[in-house]
């Protein structure tokens, strides 16, 4: 059998139309803007990235195939920025060509933002996004963290806190009446820290 009869499965891509590309498009610049004024976060972002991915069918090769479509209208050619990346965003040797010289801090600010895009898609479905409000208590009695959520309230110290300050009561009774139903208060003292590396 002669090698012109075999066929290649490997090379084959899937085939992609102009309005998956144009729908694509139209997703992600509303997405990015939102993103831009605030009104989405990273984690968002990758949650509804994924969400765009599942309800539309694409495979992970799709939404590539896909992708490198959409980066082509706008003049870039994605195969030949990955060969780039991959042959010099993660060594330590020194950067010639269209990319430029990537110092290795640089490096290290891109191996952080791909591994925290890693972790919003590894643990997705478990995380929530809340917004907390953080009050700083320090004085000669205590020193406190106080993170403020809907109606739960969290103190923080490293010391027991003493409750006969003032300040922590009058934290406390303000918050208190500033909620519509009663706050539920945790406490966290004699808290110590590490660094993780």
């Amino acid at each position: 059998m002669s090698d012109d009869k075999v066929i290649s499965f490997s090379k084959r891509k899937p085939k992609v139309n102009s309005f998956e590309v144009d729908k694509f498009e139209d997703f992600i610049s509303d997405l990015m803007y939102e993103f831009n004024i605030g009104q989405a976060s990273m984690f968002e972002v990758s949650r509804r990235l994924n969400q765009y991915m599942n309800e539309n069918n694409f495979s992970p090769v799709k939404f590539d195939e896909i992708e490198k479509e959409l980066l082509l209208r706008y003049g870039l050619d994605i195969d030949s920025i990955q060969d780039n990346i991959k042959e010099h965003l993660f060594t330590d040797n020194e950067v010639t060509g269209d990319i430029g010289a990537l110092k290795k801090d640089e490096r290290e600010k891109n191996r952080a933002m791909l591994n925290r895009l890693g972790f919003y898609d590894l643990y997705e479905k478990n995380l929530k996004e809340n917004k907390i409000l953080e009050l700083a208590i320090k004085n000669d009695v205590n020193d406190i963290r106080m993170l403020l959520e809907e109606d739960k309230v969290t103190l923080i110290s490293e010391k027991k806190i003493d409750f006969s300050d003032d300040s922590v009561n009058k934290a406390l009774a303000h918050y208190r009446s500033s909620r519509e139903k009663p706050i539920m208060v945790t406490i966290c003292e004699a808290t110590s820290q590490y660094e993780y590396h």
